[in-house]
C-alpha cells in the first residue's frame, strides 16, 4: 500500500519583494545542501539566478521611484516659480491700467468682470423663534439672504399690533432681549441691500422664557 503524498504548503502572496528573495535564497540552500535533491539542481540553480533578477529588479525600481520622488519635488518647486511671476506680472499690469480694461486686455491677461447687479431683495426665509434660556429673550435665526448687508429684526406683542425694532444686524441670527417673561412675540426679518430694504418675512411666534 503506498504512501499518501504530502502536499507542500506555499503561501508567497504577502510577501514583499525583498522577503522573497530571501525565501528563495534560503530554498536554494536546502535543496543544494541535501543529496536527496540532486534531481532538482537545474531547478534549483534557476531559482538563485530568478532571485537576483528579483533583487536586481527591485533595487532599480527603488531607486527609480526615488529619483521620480526628487524630480516631483523640482517640478513642483518650477510651477511655483512660474506662478509666482505671472501673480507679480498681473499686479504690474493691474497698477499700469489703472482700471482701463483695454490696457488689460493688450497685456494678454484676463480683466475681471463687474459684479451682476443684485435687483431688489426677496424676504427672509425659514425664520424661526426660539426661547432662550436666559429670561426675558427669544433667539431668532432665518435663512441668509443673498445681496442682503444688514437685516431688521422686529417683534411685536401677540395681540397688539404695535411693532419694535429690536436689532440690527449682519449675521442671520439674532437675540432679542428686554421681554415680559412668560408672554408670547410675534417676530419678523427684514433684509436691506443696495436698492434698499425688501420685504418682510412670514411671522415666527414664540413665547420669551
Amino acid at each position: 500500500m503506498s504512501k499518501k503524498r504530502k502536499r507542500v504548503v506555499i503561501d508567497l502572496s504577502g510577501k514583499s519583494n525583498p522577503d522573497l528573495v530571501a525565501e528563495a535564497r534560503r530554498l536554494k540552500t536546502k535543496l543544494e545542501g541535501d543529496t536527496t535533491f540532486d534531481p532538482l539542481d537545474a531547478e534549483t540553480a534557476a531559482l538563485g539566478t530568478s532571485a537576483t533578477a528579483l533583487e536586481n529588479a527591485d533595487a532599480a525600481y527603488t531607486a527609480a521611484q526615488q529619483l521620480a520622488d526628487q524630480k516631483l519635488g523640482e517640478l513642483n518647486v518650477a510651477r511655483a516659480i512660474v506662478e509666482a511671476k505671472i501673480s507679480v506680472l498681473g499686479s504690474g499690469v493691474e497698477h499700469i491700467a489703472a482700471g482701463d480694461t483695454t490696457i488689460v486686455l493688450r497685456s494678454g491677461f484676463t480683466p475681471e468682470s463687474a459684479p451682476a447687479p443684485i435687483g431688489p431683495l426677496g424676504a427672509p426665509q425659514s425664520v424661526e423663534a426660539i426661547m432662550s434660556a436666559h429670561e426675558g429673550q427669544i433667539k431668532v435665526r432665518w435663512k441668509a439672504l443673498k445681496g442682503a448687508r444688514t437685516y431688521v429684526v422686529e417683534y411685536c406683542l401677540e395681540g397688539t399690533a404695535v411693532w419694535k425694532q429690536a436689532c440690527l444686524c449682519t449675521r442671520a441670527s439674532a437675540t432679542i432681549t428686554g421681554l415680559e417673561s412668560g408672554k408670547r412675540y410675534r417676530v419678523r426679518v427684514s433684509g436691506i441691500g443696495a436698492a434698499g430694504q425688501g420685504p418682510w418675512s412670514d411671522e415666527a411666534v414664540k413665547m420669551a422664557a
